[in-house]
């Protein structure tokens, strides 16, 4: 497993304040999908999140059941944001031009669409990522996404970069 620097250690629980253990998620799924971040009281306190593959980097914060819920549903309405994107050009290339194709649209979407929810929200750009946010930035994300298409941002993005 990397390790991301020499002296990380794990993050605290911000719900009962126990140093945070990397245990194999097996221990909270019954089956192995890599590492995670337990809380020091688990399953008393039932915080956790789950580690970039191969390393020992959180995804995120420690998020009880409720937070999880949370960032779940805020996914689901946020990601068909970049994920649909490609759609707007159609009709792309066949075969394996197209799928390159729509893997460059789709982190292009990405970035502008995590863009335009850092600006809606009030947070820094490189600070907007769902699975450090706490239960009201998903709350706000669930209502902000509903409102808005793929192709809004496109045209939010486009209407920024000509102000600028």
């Amino acid at each position: 497993m990397r390790r991301n620097h020499h002296e990380f250690r794990g993050p605290h629980c911000p719900y009962c304040g126990s140093e945070a253990r990397l245990v194999d998620s097996s221990l909270i799924y019954g089956r192995s999908y890599g590492m995670a971040w337990v809380c020091g009281n688990y399953p008393r306190c039932d915080a956790y999140v789950g580690c970039h593959k191969g390393t020992d980097k959180p995804l995120g914060r420690l998020a009880d059941s409720r937070l999880r819920a949370a960032k779940k549903r805020a996914h689901a309405v946020f990601d068909p944001l970049w994920q649909d994107a490609h759609h707007l050009y159609e009709p792309l290339p066949e075969g394996k031009e197209g799928r390159r194709a729509v893997r460059r649209i789709h982190k292009t979407a990405r970035t502008r669409a995590y863009a335009w929810l850092a600006h809606q929200i009030g947070v820094a750009g490189d600070a907007c990522h769902i699975g450090e946010f706490d239960l009201e930035q998903c709350e706000a994300t669930v209502r902000l996404c509903q409102e808005v298409t793929p192709d809004d941002i496109r045209a939010w993005h486009k209407e920024k970069k000509e102000t600028a």
